[in-house]
């Protein structure tokens, strides 16, 4: 059986019958933005719904003017960008640390609340192109966040994730040539998980079956960075699956020296090992 669940199944053929998907990604835009050499940028963000009360909420951590909450973005761009799917029980300004120096570097990070089902690829693509489509209105209204007018590059982005958001990352992007704006929207261009987390993906690793006409960006390359010597989150049998499932060229960074906690912000008293010191 392929790894998506039965409701996504049904869900992911009628786009096939209904929706007229493509069946290649747009040609990507070879403009590309110089890399930022300078002094890191201070760190803005600020939290929004996509549509209305009931619509996801995420956070919007970018460079910025100056360091704090609805800061001017700063006009050294346009910025490429990524969404970043949180994992299970974690809130939106739990990764601060980490989307952080990602912005300090100038690039401008989506982090989203964790997702009601991981193996449900159609939630997922629904999610990140209604971010897209927000970022592109943002990149002409100034919509959330002053200053963003013309500074956000629409056509690099990527995305990524912690734990199940990783995963949810990782098997979505090969079918995003079956979303409804894949004919308009640039594809993610970038893929990568922190501790990705396949527990809830059937066992036969048999996720990217061509029946569901999966396509691959090129280069299809992919950074996953997961493993603590504590084996919370082992990285050993994780890694083999990725392996056995195909698809990507990937790279595994497996941490030595460093225990799980050591990423978190905080802890909770049960875990209480000191502060975030990676």
């Amino acid at each position: 059986m392929p790894f998506i669940s039965q409701r996504a199944l049904g869900v992911l053929l009628s786009l096939l019958l209904f929706a007229s998907p493509c069946s290649a990604l747009l040609v990507e835009n070879q403009d590309f933005e110089d890399r930022h050499d300078g002094v890191d940028f201070p760190v803005g963000f600020t939290e929004f719904r996509l549509d209305g009360v009931f619509s996801p909420e995420v956070r919007m951590v970018y460079p910025a003017m100056f360091d704090g909450e609805d800061k001017d973005m700063a006009g050294n761009g346009p910025f490429s960008w990524t969404v970043f799917i949180g994992d299970s029980g974690e809130s939106l300004d739990s990764y601060m640390l980490f989307v952080s120096e990602l912005v300090k570097r100038g690039f401008i990070v989506v982090v989203t609340q964790p997702l009601q089902d991981e193996t449900d690829v159609e939630e997922t693509l629904q999610l990140i192109t209604d971010i897209a489509e927000v970022m592109g209105e943002q990149n002409q209204t100034n919509l959330h966040v002053m200053g963003s007018a013309g500074n956000i590059d629409l056509d690099h982005w990527g995305i990524g994730g912690h734990g199940k958001g990783a995963a949810a990352a990782y098997v979505a992007v090969p079918y995003f040539n079956q979303s409804q704006r894949a004919s308009t929207l640039q594809p993610p261009r970038s893929l990568f998980g922190l501790g990705l987390n396949l527990d809830s993906f059937d066992g036969d690793e048999n996720w990217f079956n061509s029946q569901f006409n999966p396509v691959f960006p090129r280069p299809n390359t992919a950074l996953f960075i997961t493993g603590t010597v504590d084996e919370v989150a082992p990285s050993t049998d994780t890694m083999l699956r990725v392996e056995t499932a195909g698809g990507f060229g990937w790279q595994w960074m497996h941490l030595l020296g460093a225990n799980h906690y050591q990423f978190q912000d905080s802890q909770s008293f049960f875990e209480s090992d000191g502060d975030a010191t990676m």
